[in-house]
């Protein structure tokens, strides 16, 4: 057999449990299956007849499992190691890259500046080979409790199921598990992160200088709640053929839908993908950030006959007249202006979870003159996603400008003068 096992725990409590279950299970299991342990101690079972072994220790250790070889791992509650890069160089290392053997990663969240998150995000952007796999308090069949007298829903409990499609006994149960934990926001904070409905709650850190909150992304990931009306616009963030993603996104009026990416698409494959969204759904306007590789899009469209439907955005540009006091740039304008379009609920985003995570990455700070400013990509992506944040790029670009019924745009003086022009001066 020869399969060894080992189990990394955040304390030595976990790593006392989590043994403790698995001496209770070899002590009852059938006679016919048993295997003779040959090393019984307090963090190891062996089994010498069959060459297989389970061993446990605690991750504050430094070094842990280093010198062995491992078929199977299970790091447990991994947010809150303590010596995380340490066991990464380490007893990870223990894990030979062939069939049979595997590494599973596991933990409540615990914020986003740890080693947990970073994986958790590489694996639900394919950027490694771990899978991501979240699971929702609401899928364990006892979270329910029956109330005394008929349940009043609040608007909270009414989104979550509507958007989850759970039943008073579910909503009755959370109810109470959130007062357990201490009275308002501090008994939800405990719950989401302890029960979250989705990676947003679970990686929420509520820190005061978020623009968005997962309260009111939360409440804009219900679809059918809102009607189609006004000009559709196309948001697009594109990637080239670098990590980054191209993120395309519909918005028509209160209803932002249909997001989808593409990952390694040059700028002539991207263009022939917004051309036939165009002809196929007839889109009024093309928001297109112009900074980058986003200019060589535009000017394919242009040159291919699409010049009215294209708007350049250039988040370094100035804000509009109106918005000049509180913004100092036209990306911090659209961000703006998507934070008062999702709080004059009830709109429609995608419920996409990546979406989702790019707008609650985005921080921001007011300038000596009261301005709003945001982080810039390069720092928002760093602390926080490591890549741009695309998904929540696209959308924000279908608020740079004001579209009007017909799809006339209010456009800055310089930029009506470039448009009819027809030069791509635009594109620096």
């Amino acid at each position: 057999m020869g399969i060894k096992t080992f189990i990394l725990t955040h304390e030595d409590k976990a790593t006392m449990n989590l043994f403790q279950m698995v001496k209770r299970y070899h002590e009852n299991c059938p006679a016919f299956v048993k295997a003779e342990a040959s090393r019984d101690n307090a963090n190891e079972l062996s089994f010498g007849q069959i060459d297989c072994s389970y061993a446990l220790a605690t991750a504050k250790t430094k070094g842990a499992g280093r010198s062995s070889t491992v078929q199977l791992l299970h790091g447990s509650e991994v947010a809150f190691w303590a010596n995380a890069e340490d066991h990464i160089a380490g007893l990870f290392q223990a894990v030979p890259r062939i069939a049979g053997t595997e590494i599973i990663l596991e933990s409540t969240a615990y914020g986003q500046d740890n080693f947990f998150f970073k994986k958790w995000q590489q694996a639900m952007y394919g950027e490694d080979e771990y899978i991501a796999i979240f699971i929702p308090w609401f899928w364990e069949p006892s979270y329910r409790a029956i109330s005394p007298t008929p349940l009043t829903l609040d608007d909270d409990e009414v989104i979550l199921k509507e958007l989850y499609q759970l039943d008073d006994l579910q909503l009755y149960w959370r109810r109470l598990k959130i007062k357990e934990g201490g009275d308002g926001k501090i008994g939800l904070s405990l719950f989401r992160r302890e029960y979250p409905c989705n990676p947003v709650e679970a990686f929420d850190e509520s820190i005061e200088d978020a623009l968005f909150t997962a309260d009111l992304i939360n409440a804009a990931r219900r679809t059918g709640t809102c009607a189609r009306i006004g000009p559709k616009l196309l948001g697009a963030d594109i990637g080239g053929m670098g990590k980054d993603f191209t993120s395309i996104i519909r918005r028509q009026g209160r209803v932002a839908y249909n997001l989808e990416t593409h990952l390694h698409k040059d700028e002539a494959q991207i263009a022939g993908i917004i051309i036939n969204i165009i002809k196929t759904e007839g889109i009024d306007k093309v928001l297109i950030d112009s900074i980058g590789l986003g200019s060589g899009v535009i000017t394919i469209l242009r040159h291919q006959g699409y010049k009215d439907y294209v708007i350049p955005v250039n988040g370094c540009s100035s804000p509009s007249k109106a918005n000049a006091d509180k913004y100092v740039n036209k990306r911090d304008e659209m961000y703006g202006e998507l934070l008062e379009w999702l709080k004059d609920a009830p709109v429609e985003i995608p419920n996409d979870d990546l979406l989702a995570q790019d707008l609650l990455s985005v921080r921001y700070y007011f300038t000596s003159r009261g301005q709003r400013k945001l982080l810039d990509k390069g720092e928002t992506s760093g602390r926080k996603l490591g890549r741009s944040p695309d998904r929540g790029d696209s959308l924000a670009l279908t608020h740079a400008y004001e579209i009007g019924l017909r799809g006339e745009v209010n456009l800055p003086p310089v930029l009506q003068h470039l448009q009819s022009y027809g030069g791509e001066q635009w594109a620096t």
